[in-house]
């Protein structure tokens, strides 16, 4: 009877080990975002799961690679979480007011034409959160952009406002020949309607000036 005990609570430990790997593997391929509470939560059960594998009566080649497993999980989990490495901006849920969180590439969005030739810029809030002067605003500080003319890069962009927190959300990519660089999702606190913009111009600007002639790069 010991014996089966044993096999059964070391079968379980190591399912539920396999369960945290796969869960935090499938947020990161679909681009989820956390909360600051939900990244807690996440280290809290990463940290308990390691110390109860340990605990096991699993092998101790299978407790080593399952708790080394478990904390690159979670290290790959939180990496993701940090796209820009800017102050001040923060991940956000992709509907605050579900809690549901979700990051999908934009969709091109027609603007306003620039009157700047060069690759074309498209933002907009197509749920008519944002109000149209600063959707304008954006399309036109971006379009003008001497660095971004110069180096051929396009943007597609999506702007909402968060009805729960009041933030900004920004979803975008760049893209140059035919190549496109999906670029995430950031979201501003909205301290003001100018510094949201700010925040999502400067992040913009970083891209570019970061890109090279033969390779795209977001961060």
């Amino acid at each position: 009877m010991t014996f089966l005990n044993k096999n059964t609570a070391a079968s379980a430990i190591c399912l539920m080990g396999l369960g945290f790997i796969a869960a935090a593997l499938c947020f990161v391929l679909f681009g989820r975002t956390l909360s600051t509470t939900q990244m807690f939560i996440v280290s809290v059960l990463a940290f308990g799961l390691v110390v109860i594998v340990l605990l096991s009566p699993l092998p101790s080649p299978v407790r080593a690679i399952l708790s080394i497993a478990i904390c690159c999980a979670a290290v790959l989990l939180f990496a993701q979480q940090d796209i820009f490495g800017l102050r001040n901006v923060t991940h956000s849920v992709a509907d605050a007011s579900s809690g549901q969180s979700s990051a999908e590439e934009p969709a091109v969005v027609e603007a306003a034409k620039a009157a700047t030739e060069g690759p074309p810029v498209h933002i907009a809030s197509p749920d008519e959160s944002v109000s149209r002067e600063f959707v304008d605003s954006l399309n036109d500080t971006i379009t003008r952009d001497r660095t971004r003319l110069a180096s051929g890069i396009a943007l597609d962009g999506e702007v909402r406002a968060l009805p729960a927190s009041g933030d900004y959300r920004f979803t975008w990519a760049i893209a140059r020949n035919g190549d496109k660089l999906w670029c995430g999702v950031m979201t501003s606190p909205s301290k003001s309607v100018a510094s949201a913009g700010h925040e999502f111009v400067r992040a913009v600007e970083g891209a570019i000036k970061r890109s090279t002639p033969d390779r795209l790069v977001c961060l």
